[in-house]
């Protein structure tokens, strides 16, 4: 069965239109975007990658994941507003979530050669180390040219309904891949499920069409296709599921998933009547949810990370959610005025302090 989920989202994804598959793209970043990339992100990123790549045992491994929560719940989701950010971001994502995986089952005694993460980690930290050592040049070079070259309105686009029904068919496609292997009971299983998440990885997320649902939905991915994976291998080692740190999140994540499928159908369909009425009882109501970043999230004006933050909120801290039916969830602030969080930054369930 391995690779037949593939070839068939491929071939229903090859009949689309290159037009519906894609539009112009994620507007270019600006020379100051790119500066603090380089001169914050990056760093961060560095010294949590390292930590967790010189992990010998799982015990060590455990305590090397402190500075992961932070750059997944609020520094690579702020990257998602222009071109060279999008993919560092995902390209960060994905090599964290391949190191703790390639430790994980280091620390098991597997064999470097059975090991599957390597190859396709050593691709992405080389692809990343490019596009740094682009964006390092651009920053220095050229500066002034790039910024007189980018348009004043720069924005991410809102996605098609063409557009929404790709996000769907290759999210619904992942949800399926990621049901088929619910209990995982032996090592040989476990190495073959990873292979298939990796390829399907490598292979589909490239087909994600450029606006501003996408990336946020990529991240999501990459997070579960690495959080799975370490779960079992991690349980394997003998850790329980009170002290696995990826246990708990993943159900909620799947949870997520399903509500973002089922709205990419809707509002592909053009169903705004059903949307409206949603909305419109969500504001007669509004439901509790929790932040569950690891310090605090951001707060802001409209539906994307370029927006203006207007505040934040700490973890733990509940918020009066209107409307949760897209990836942008609609707050009543205090003082009756309504904003947007990023809705993978909640969960209906208080989290651990």
């Amino acid at each position: 069965m391995r690779g037949i989920l593939l070839l068939i989202l491929l071939a229903m994804l090859s009949c689309l239109p290159l037009s519906q598959a894609r539009n112009e793209g994620f507007p270019l970043c600006s020379s100051a975007q790119l500066r603090h990339t380089l001169e914050s992100t990056i760093p961060h990123f560095q010294d949590v990658y390292l930590a967790i790549d010189s992990s010998q045992t799982i015990n060590a491994l455990l305590e090397n994941l402190d500075g992961l929560p932070t750059l997944r719940s609020d520094i690579l989701p702020s990257l998602l507003s222009c071109e060279e950010n999008v993919q560092s971001s995902l390209l960060m994502s994905q090599i964290l979530g391949d190191s703790v995986g390639l430790t994980a089952l280091r620390s098991l005694g597997l064999s470097a050669s059975l090991n599957p993460y390597p190859e396709y980690s050593n691709d992405q930290v080389a692809r990343l180390n490019e596009l740094q050592a682009e964006n390092f040049r651009i920053v220095n070079e050229d500066a002034d040219e790039r910024l007189l070259q980018l348009p004043i309105n720069r924005r991410t686009p809102d996605c098609s309904s063409a557009q929404l029904t790709s996000l769907h068919e290759i999210a619904a496609a992942f949800l399926d891949l990621h049901a088929s292997h619910a209990d995982l009971e032996t090592g040989a299983d476990l190495l073959a499920y990873i292979e298939q998440l990796l390829e399907w990885r490598l292979t589909t997320l490239p087909l994600l069409p450029s606006c501003v649902e996408a990336p946020e939905l990529a991240l999501r991915i990459i997070q579960m296709t690495a959080d799975t994976p370490a779960m079992y291998a991690l349980r394997t080692a003998g850790v329980d599921n009170a002290a696995n740190p990826f246990y708990e999140g993943i159900d909620s994540d799947a949870e997520r998933l399903a509500a973002w499928i089922n709205q990419f159908a809707a509002a592909a369909k053009g169903d705004e009547t059903a949307s409206e009425a949603t909305q419109e009882s969500a504001q007669a109501t509004g439901k509790i949810y929790y932040v569950t970043a690891s310090g605090y999230a951001n707060i802001r004006a409209c539906r994307a990370t370029n927006c203006d933050i207007v505040g934040t909120a700490d973890r733990g801290q509940a918020i009066t959610v209107i409307d949760d039916s897209g990836g942008w969830y609609e707050i009543r602030l205090e003082n009756g005025e309504t904003a947007f969080i990023a809705g993978f930054l909640t969960r209906l369930d208080r989290p651990k302090p």
